[in-house]
């Protein structure tokens, strides 16, 4: 479960009519992009169950530019939950779908991945420290296309 709190916003298009949204904060939305990067889904959004008080539904969160995710709240969810704007409300979001690994799942990944690089260029730089030594470094700079 993905939690936090933010104020309801509106968006008034001129065209469109009036949209309604909550913005994911950074840290959360790093969150839902780290569990979800495997499942592509239209603009870029997420399919969610979203829950504010006892008001559950499901509803997709969508990318911004600046890499964070808005949540729309449509005039049902607002009624039942008695949301108004520039409310200050908590939200629980449940990623739904085939995930690819939890948030924390992928960052013991990312740090053996981050290990396994290190020992590696670390083999190279003792191999070419060794070269070094042995006096073969023009060797290794010749046979460099």
């Amino acid at each position: 479960m993905i939690s936090f709190t933010s104020l309801l916003w509106i968006w008034k298009g001129e065209a469109a009519g009036r949209w309604y949204f909550l913005t994911v904060p950074d840290e959360q939305s790093a969150e839902i992009k780290a569990q979800a990067f495997e499942l592509p889904r239209g603009f870029g959004s997420v399919r969610v169950k979203a829950t504010i008080g006892d008001v559950s539904w499901r509803t997709s969160v969508f990318p911004l530019n600046s890499g964070g995710y808005l949540l729309p709240v449509k005039a049902e969810i607002r009624r039942k939950a008695g949301l108004a704007v520039g409310d200050e409300i908590k939200v629980m979001l449940k990623l739904l779908g085939k995930l690819a690994k939890t948030f924390h799942q992928q960052k013991a990944v990312f740090a053996a991945l981050n290990f396994e690089i290190r020992n590696s260029l670390d083999e190279v730089r003792k191999a070419g420290e060794a070269i070094i030594a042995r006096g073969e470094a023009g060797n290794c700079l010749r046979a460099l296309p």
